[in-house]
């Protein structure tokens, strides 16, 4: 019997159903990657094997504020019955879930609460749900995001006790007690050409304590790239963003919004107390720099970006850098007392297991008296070159803000 050529080569010659089995097997397993070159063989078969993958898929994302190191998100399908314990935002994208199909997926993000006595969990929260956004950004569309506000360990409500039934708060922020519900969607808000877009949650009470102005604000700005206007329907519950107006207006540059915020948590972090905190700084000094003997450091780069695109967020908040080198300084001081004895100095090799080792249990909140104890081997350190690069960040910033300085124009 002839059989005619549908663009699928011999695989044509096979049932449907054979064939459905077949591309069962591209689907990965474990943690080994599947070799879906056969995608380019053609374009029906590309099609049909891309139908067959996410036709009717859903994938819920889990996004945990507990600190714990490698763990970034956990991604599960129903359809495949499979987890994917992801470490890292890089460990994502190499795993190619950046380059998901969104516009085919319909995707749940499940949000667990932080515990607001614990307020460095508001931070991991927020850290993992900006790096999730990045991830979606490079979708053309999303056909279908659903955010789910779920308890967090212990039972943990975003509203905190039931007898208050306000929404807890773990960081102020500025002049405002932001939210921790509004400051895990703030992230999203980032996103474009979402189809459909729906808030739920696990139980009656949180939808009794959100300001659903705040709500319906940020699901229209998702939706259609627009703030509604204020007098806008409130669904008969709270109502209070008029409390909210400095941060819904920042929503006009959403980007600049994000990045505020996150040098505030930055500037938070210092001194903020608890466990997953301490934790936190542990993460930014051993990861301070690459490990090996490269010298190049990520989170300078995040500063030196920072100051190049948005001056005026460093200006507001930090306008003499007195708190990168008081921070700066505590690392240097760290990496004196721990690593530094006993060894050629300056040691150029750097180990952020070292680090993890050395403090187990995390870094404690800074240290005011640091400067004075530590400035000398901060300088020697900084003149033989270990930690020159930030150091000569802060001198350039500041000498530059001092010639602008409307008291040298007179």
């Amino acid at each position: 019997m002839e059989i005619q050529d549908c663009g699928l080569g011999d695989f044509g010659n096979l049932p449907p159903e054979m064939r459905s089995c077949i591309w069962d097997h591209l689907c990965p397993h474990d943690s080994t990657q599947t070799d879906l070159s056969i995608l380019r063989a053609s374009k029906c078969l590309h099609e049909e094997i891309s139908h067959h993958f996410y036709s009717r898929i859903s994938l819920d994302v889990n996004v945990s504020p507990k600190f714990e190191r490698l763990q970034f998100l956990e991604i599960y399908s129903r359809k495949w019955n499979k987890h994917w314990f992801l470490p890292t935002q890089s460990y994502a994208r190499r795993r190619g879930f950046q380059s998901l199909p969104y516009h085919k997926v319909d995707l749940t993000i499940n949000i667990h609460a932080p515990n607001p006595r614990d307020p460095g969990q508001m931070i991991t929260l927020w850290k993992r749900m900006k790096a999730l956004s990045r991830i979606l950004q490079r979708a053309s569309k999303i056909k279908s995001l659903k955010l789910c506000f779920q308890r967090g360990e212990g039972k943990q409500d975003w509203q905190g006790s039931i007898r208050d039934g306000q929404a807890s708060s773990s960081i102020r922020c500025g002049d405002l007690d932001i939210p921790d519900y509004f400051m895990a969607l703030i992230p999203l808000c980032s996103l474009k050409s979402i189809q459909e877009f729906q808030i739920s949650a696990d139980c009656q009470e949180f939808f009794d304590a959100i300001d659903w102005s705040l709500i319906n604000s940020s699901r229209e700005f998702i939706l259609k790239g627009v703030l509604p206007s204020q007098d806008g329907n409130n669904d008969g519950n709270n109502g209070n963003s008029d409390n909210y107006l400095p941060i819904l207006d920042e929503f006009r540059d959403i980007s600049h919004l994000v990045a505020e915020l996150s040098f505030m948590l930055d500037l938070k972090l210092d001194d903020m107390d608890g466990h997953t905190a301490n934790m936190l700084r542990l993460d930014r000094f051993s990861r301070w720099f690459r490990n090996g003997r490269t010298g190049l450091s990520p989170y300078q780069r995040q500063i030196r970006h920072l100051l190049h695109r948005y001056p005026d967020i460093v200006r507001y908040h930090d306008p003499f850098l007195a708190d990168l080198r008081k921070r700066h300084i505590q690392l240097v001081a760290t990496y004196h007392v721990e690593f530094g004895h006993g060894r050629t100095f300056p040691c150029r090799v750097w180990d952020s297991a070292e680090w993890d080792c050395h403090y187990p249990r995390g870094i404690d909140p800074l240290r005011r008296d640091l400067v004075q104890l530590y400035w000398e081997d901060y300088m020697v350190y900084v003149q033989r070159g270990l930690f020159r690069p930030l150091d000569r960040l802060i001198w350039d910033y500041n000498s530059r803000r001092a010639r602008s300085s409307p008291s040298n124009l007179d």
